[in-house]
């Protein structure tokens, strides 16, 4: 399949209430497209590239190459054909504080080869209402204006042809803005489109899972095509957690250009139980980016899990890991004795936090090969395991 990446200059003409200059620029974009199976997902983005723009009600219709899909069908934002509200966010998926009112769509909001989307202009009687429903565009910064996704794809590698529809019969793109004091009077914004630049989509997606198994989460992913793939960062974050922001795990490199499918897995350790949620940061040759979907995973700890593990490698030379956990918080101490029982090496000596996976390395430089033990103690709990050092 392949995307459009088609910019969209509006030139807005102020009403009075703007105490500004004359003009602003508005700049739409399509962003983030991605293949996924059937499905065919992208962003709309909002950037003001002059003063600020608070936005009004919006018409969006975008036209696609409808033959090469059957039946299709578009969800918005959380997966609703519909949807009262949708959050603002940056181009960093950050929130912007405004979850903006009136987000709908007609009853069926694929017509033919468009895609109508539609926002209500927000309800505004004082400025404190103003400061609160309106969402406030600051020059330079590209807002996420909804993602969407069209499923029914039958031609994957056909061209989406995504484009905004802005002259002809029916409903066209327009965008209004709102004046910053009373009657917070709307502007329309007026459209122009530059040709379309055309360039192949750079990977084409076709499948991303995860499977929890104890504390550890398999993730795996394949592709049909790829073009110029430098690879995917595999990001994570908890869900519902404290830590909830976006964390690298590995970089895996790709295959570059290729018209075959490959077929990519990495197993990611867990330290603390909860429910995760992983995307791929798919990285072209040029440094462009693209996101895949979320999925998840829920980590939940076994029996097993809290035992001192064998050491790995054994034997070893010169370093071996291994883990443990415990239930409670607690004192632990983990140390490790030669042949004759004399400690050689205090490896953690503090307070285990509960149901965190801890993971020790033990470096034997500097010791003679032999038969080593290393001993995890608690208040009320003792093991001991044996490891061969051979150099």
């Amino acid at each position: 399949m392949k995307k459009y990446s088609l910019w969209c200059v509006c030139a807005v003409a102020l009403a009075a209430n703007f105490n500004a200059a004359s003009s602003q620029t508005l700049e739409l974009t399509i962003a983030n497209q991605q293949v996924v199976g059937t499905d065919f997902s992208f962003d709309i983005m909002m950037k003001a590239t002059e003063g600020i723009v608070y936005l009004g009600s919006a018409d969006i219709v975008l036209q696609f190459n409808a033959a090469n899909f059957t039946a299709p069908s578009v969800t918005i934002g959380d997966g609703s054909g519909n949807g009262a509200t949708f959050s603002l966010v940056n181009s960093s998926l950050t929130s912007v504080g405004v979850s903006y009112e009136g987000f709908v769509a007609p009853q069926d909001p694929i017509t033919s080869n468009e895609i109508i989307l539609n926002v209500s202009q927000a309800n505004v009687a004082n400025t404190s209402n103003f400061n609160t429903r309106v969402a406030k565009l600051s020059t330079g910064t590209s807002y996420q204006f909804g993602r969407y996704t069209i499923s029914g794809i039958t031609n994957a590698a056909g061209s989406m042809g995504l484009a905004f529809k802005t002259s002809g019969g029916g409903v066209l793109t327009r965008v209004t803005t709102l004046g910053t004091s009373s009657p917070w009077a709307a502007t329309t914004v007026t459209l122009s489109t530059p040709a379309a630049t055309n360039s192949p989509l750079p990977v084409e997606l076709t499948a991303f899972t995860a499977a929890a198994t104890g504390h550890r989460v398999d993730l795996t992913w394949s592709t049909a095509t790829e073009r110029n793939n430098a690879g995917f960062d595999l990001e994570r974050r908890m869900v519902g957690g404290k830590e909830n922001a976006w964390r690298p795990v590995t970089f895996v490199k790709g295959h570059g250009t290729t018209g075959a499918p490959q077929a990519y897995s990495v197993k990611d350790e867990i330290k603390i139980p909860a429910k995760y949620a992983y995307r791929l940061k798919q990285v072209d040759a040029e440094g462009k980016i693209e996101y895949s979907k979320e999925v998840e995973a829920v980590v939940a700890f076994q029996a097993q899990d809290y035992q001192l593990t064998a050491n790995y490698p054994n034997p070893f030379n010169p370093t071996t890991s291994f883990r443990f956990a415990v239930a409670k918080a607690e004192l632990v101490a983990v140390k490790v004795f030669n042949i004759i029982g004399q400690e050689v090496r205090t490896l953690f000596n503090e307070v285990a936090a509960p149901d965190v996976m801890y993971s020790l390395t033990f470096d034997a430089s500097g010791l003679a090969s032999g038969t080593y033990f290393y001993m995890l103690k608690t208040q009320d709990r003792c093991e001991v395991k044996k490891m061969l050092l051979l150099k």
